[in-house]
């Protein structure tokens, strides 16, 4: 996947948990349920570089950031992201 390749290439070690694909609920008419086309993985990154320069490339690419926590301690910025990939299976 190319998300997890740009955060090797950054040296990054995001933590990264897949998040489980829930049991399809039934169809109309007996009709078989749609089949979910994608994997959904849930990661959290923390660095000092702020995350609007570390994720720009992927506006269009299945990366959603959902939380950005920033700290000051002392002289030295800290920045948390979570957020989700969606990744074709």
């Amino acid at each position: 996947m190319r998300v997890f390749t740009w955060f090797q290439k950054k040296q990054l070690t995001p933590a990264i948990n897949e998040i489980a694909i829930p049991e399809p609920l039934p169809g109309n008419d007996g009709e078989p349920a749609p089949v979910q086309k994608w994997k959904e993985y849930q990661f959290s990154l923390s660095t000092p570089v702020n995350p609007d320069e570390l994720f720009p490339l992927f506006q269009d690419t299945g990366v959603r950031l959902s939380n950005i926590h920033f700290e000051l301690n002392g002289g030295t910025f800290s920045y948390s992201s979570e957020g989700h990939i969606y990744a074709s299976r």
